[in-house]
């Protein structure tokens, strides 16, 4: 199992290619346990260009939920609740099998683009900077004291340092000052009235910074690059969280840290001992093993051939809990119907799959090389 969460690890990073070893092993005619293939992690390998991807409908929800939570903490539940309907109106992500394999699809890798969804994301940037604004109560902790009192000669450096704090958060990178000019045009000749700032938020939320993986690089390379360090925050925190980086990656990215071999290592094992991350895990797995197909355990009670078998240990709807171990037990964050038990801090129901969660991984170490990396179980 620590072999196969390693290579799950580092197909899910997308930051480093490898290959399997040898062909697949078959079990020995004495049936004892075949030996298994190696996983070859090629730091040196550059990974094959990439288009631009768009937010899955998951990593969408998620980072509306967690923006929203940031930026007015007391009414983020009223917020949420209130733009409800607009985010059920995103179309959900469909599995996709990659080419050449028979193994479940993976939503993941859905990146069609319909009129629905940029339809359903207009709509989403619109109904939140609405209820952002809703009162000048939820105008003045959104943007502070200088957004309600009695002076207009602030009200520009007002907005412009909401750009800067909400946009950062949003675009997951500093905002340079020519898109903190052009967001702030919008609003006009009332910079802090609560239907300019609304029409703020909403262009803020249908930027392709918003709405797509956009990178960069840290040079200006016309082959390649490698990742800055906010592009590499947003690489972890999407491929572990389904969703943008904390005011730590931000931080880390900010000062430097990120980019070096301890700060990096440190910020990675932060981040993977987040329960987002085991969340994340199961659904990958529940997609690759195509549990979502499975009955529940329960499923067949009343049959009599099943009665029969297994007597009288009926099994309920749930796998018990393994000694030692994560399964499908209590402290999984979905049932085996993928209906949340809890929320493990402020993560969104769309996190949880819809299916009975996989094996997690419990240890990494990642090295970086360049432009690759090689993780470790």
């Amino acid at each position: 199992m620590r072999t196969l969460c390693t290579l799950v690890a580092c197909g899910l990073l997308m930051a480093c290619q490898g290959s399997i070893v040898g062909p697949p092993q078959q079990p020995p005619d004495n049936g004892g346990t075949p030996s298994r293939s190696q996983f070859s992690c090629q730091a040196s390998a550059v990974p094959a260009e990439l288009p631009l991807r768009r937010l899955s409908s998951t990593q969408y929800r998620n980072l509306v939920t967690d923006l929203v939570t940031a930026s007015l903490p007391a009414d983020a539940s009223e917020v949420l609740l209130a733009v409800r309907s607009s985010l059920e109106q995103l179309p959900r992500d469909q599995r996709v099998t990659p080419a050449g394999t028979t193994h479940g699809g993976f939503t993941r890798m859905d990146q069609t683009l319909q009129q629905a969804f940029v339809d359903a994301t207009y709509q989403v940037a619109v109904d939140v900077g609405r209820q952002l604004t809703l009162s000048s109560t939820r105008l003045g902790a959104l943007m502070g004291a200088c957004a309600t009192d009695a002076s207009a000669a602030n009200d520009t450096a007002c907005l412009e340092g909401f750009v800067r704090r909400f946009g950062q958060r949003a675009l997951r990178r500093p905002v340079p000052e020519e898109e903190v000019a052009a967001f702030t045009a919008v609003a006009g000749s009332a910079p802090v009235e609560a239907a300019a700032v609304a029409d703020v938020v909403a262009m803020v939320l249908t930027s392709p910074y918003f709405l797509y993986h956009v990178e960069h690089g840290a040079t200006a390379s016309p082959d390649d690059s490698r990742l800055d360090a906010y592009e590499l925050a947003s690489r972890l925190s999407f491929h572990f969280w389904q969703t943008g980086p904390d005011e730590a990656l931000l931080q880390a990215a900010a000062d430097g840290t990120l980019h070096t071999e301890e700060g990096y290592a440190q910020q990675v094992r932060r981040v993977f001992e987040d329960p987002r991350t085991a969340a994340t895990l199961d659904g990958f797995f529940n997609e690759w093993w195509r549990l979502h197909e499975l009955d529940r355990l329960d499923a067949r009670l009343g049959d009599p051939l099943f009665e029969a078998f297994v007597g009288a240990d009926r099994p309920g709807p749930e796998a018990p809990r393994a000694h030692g171990a994560r399964g499908a037990g209590h402290d999984a964050p979905c049932d085996v119907q993928g209906r949340p038990r809890g929320r493990a801090a402020h993560q969104p129901q769309e996190l949880c799959p819809d299916g009975r969660p996989g094996p997690a991984l419990r240890h990494v170490r990642v090295e970086r090389g360049g432009r690759a990396a090689r993780l470790h179980g």
